[in-house]
């Protein structure tokens, strides 16, 4: 059979026939060759550079306003939300957070979305993580995120900044997201929400 034999100092792997190579010589050679190239030790993972997920939904599984819902004004697509035909309505989804004991802590509020105007304001998608006491009932931002904060004119990733950490024993979270644009020729889309800890 073919074997391969990677030496990390060289970056080289040679293959050559070999009768006798064991299930335990072939896995270490193969984790040899992958860990080689990309100059890390084997258990470290991509996540641990570019930071982990804590919490993610979809667009679609966000709960569209009071308003939006009587006025027919949105549309779900297969991947984002958007406008229901020349509406240009105010449109406001509601994305509830859930605790995730595993998850390390978020420290950033990302969306991503489409707006076709880049930074001006006649049209956007705005993202605002809340959270709100238990005890009391009363409720502040924690973090904002929109597309007018870059000039892309694409789908595009945006983030805000958490002020304080999650606290899920003293409140509930949930993400509002709003869209709104001045004309019917402004493209506005909202693909989804996440809370992430970035390094």
């Amino acid at each position: 059979m073919l074997v391969g034999y990677a030496y990390p100092d060289s970056g080289k792997v040679l293959l050559r026939k070999h009768e006798e190579t064991t299930m335990t010589t072939r896995t270490l050679m193969i984790v040899a060759m992958l860990t080689a190239g990309i100059g890390m030790s084997p258990r470290v993972a991509a996540a641990d550079v570019e930071g982990t997920t804590y919490w993610s939904t979809a667009g679609q599984t966000c709960s569209a306003g009071r308003d939006a819902t009587q006025g027919d004004r949105y549309s779900f697509w297969w991947n984002y939300a958007s406008w229901y035909s020349t509406n240009v309505d105010l449109i406001t989804f509601y994305c509830s957070v859930q605790p995730n004991d595993g998850g390390d802590s978020p420290n950033r509020l990302y969306l991503t979305a489409l707006d076709d105007t880049g930074t001006s304001n006649s049209a956007f998608v705005k993202a605002e993580l809340v959270g709100i006491n238990r005890s009391t009932g009363s409720y502040g931002i924690t973090a904002t995120a929109t597309t007018d904060s870059t000039s892309g004119t694409g789908v595009k990733e945006v983030y805000g900044t958490l002020s304080s950490s999650l606290d899920f024993d003293a409140n509930f979270y949930w993400v509002r997201v709003t869209m709104d644009r001045t004309s019917s020729g402004e493209d506005a889309r909202f693909y989804g929400v996440s809370l992430d800890y970035a390094p």
